[in-house]
């Protein structure tokens, strides 16, 4: 947690998310509900990210300081889409985590949604033979892989308005 220099996330499938002071040595709060599989732990800005690894809210923002939800984001625009199973996410680097790359085992998908337009998907990858594990962004690319031993590099390039 870069601008937390004292403060560590863990999180595993018991459904907790604790918070680490290393000044005190234990667990300063919890999160409590994330099913976290993966590399689907991230933060930015006082907000934490999970991904869960089961049927419903697969992707949940929450604030840091009183450790309650701030949102759950669809998997889809459309509402709930079950199966999608996260075991990748992360914010986006650029544009201070307007956008969530994250990737999936059940429907074997990856997607790049952005956050300050409702849950708008920008870029989806599916088709795969098995799952999505995981992603990372770059300073203008962002790759995954998974378990059928490909990886995918992607450049982002900016539109420019005329």
């Amino acid at each position: 947690m870069p601008s937390e220099f004292n403060l560590l996330m863990s999180g595993g499938w018991d459904g907790n998310v604790h918070i680490w002071d290393l000044r005190v040595r234990k667990s300063i709060g919890a999160i409590f509900g994330p099913n976290i599989s993966g590399d689907t732990l991230d933060y930015m800005d006082q907000e934490i990210l999970t991904g869960s690894h089961r049927n419903k809210d697969y992707l949940e923002l929450w604030d840091l300081g009183t450790r309650k939800r701030i949102e759950s984001i669809s998997w889809d625009e459309e509402g709930y889409k079950e199966g999608a199973y996260v075991y990748a996410c992360q914010f986006g680097r650029l544009d201070k985590g307007k956008y969530i790359l994250a990737a999936c085992s059940g429907i074997n998908e990856v997607k790049i949604i952005d956050c300050w337009k409702g849950g708008k998907t920008l870029f989806k990858a599916f088709g795969f033979d098995k799952g999505c594990y995981s992603v990372d962004w770059g300073k203008a690319k962002f790759c995954f892989g998974g378990g059928d031993g490909n990886a995918f590099v992607y450049k982002i390039e900016r539109k420019t308005k005329n």
